[in-house]
């Protein structure tokens, strides 16, 4: 199978299960999401303060009760096609959820030291997703 095709599946399958994964978590009947940052990093340092900074996030997501919520770096393995090269991704089980972390005190304490590493991004693609869901045809 082509690098490009195996790559494709697997990502379909990882967000597949992290949807399937979040929803059994959720506290509402909201539908799950995912949240996709796409930017470029200038360094291997401002690479590394990320990853940091994320590991504290995902730690904090523990402790308040929330373990399958993470943060996840990844990067463009190979050839690039457009001009991104990081992509920093989370699937939330519902907006109350996300919501609630985001109004963490402790989390907000993170959100500065995040601020300073998103200003090394430049300009960056932000979009939240939703799961596309197949309707049946009536009879």
């Amino acid at each position: 199978m082509p690098a490009k095709t195996s790559t494709l599946t697997l990502a379909c399958l990882c967000a597949l299960v992290s949807f399937s994964y979040a929803q059994q978590y959720s506290k509402s009947t909201e539908p799950a999401f995912k949240t996709v940052h796409l930017f470029n990093l200038p360094s291997a340092q401002s690479e590394q303060q990320l990853l940091a900074v994320l590991k504290d996030c995902n730690q904090l997501f523990q402790k308040l009760g929330y373990p399958h919520v993470q943060y996840h770096l990844w990067k463009v393995d190979g050839k690039r096609e457009g001009d991104r090269a990081y992509l920093w991704e989370s699937t939330w089980p519902d907006k109350i959820t996300y919501d609630q972390i985001h109004q963490d005190k402790d989390f907000l304490k993170l959100v500065g030291r995040l601020d300073q590493v998103e200003k090394s991004f430049g300009k960056q693609i932000y979009n939240r997703y939703v799961e596309c869901e197949q309707k049946t045809p009536q009879k």
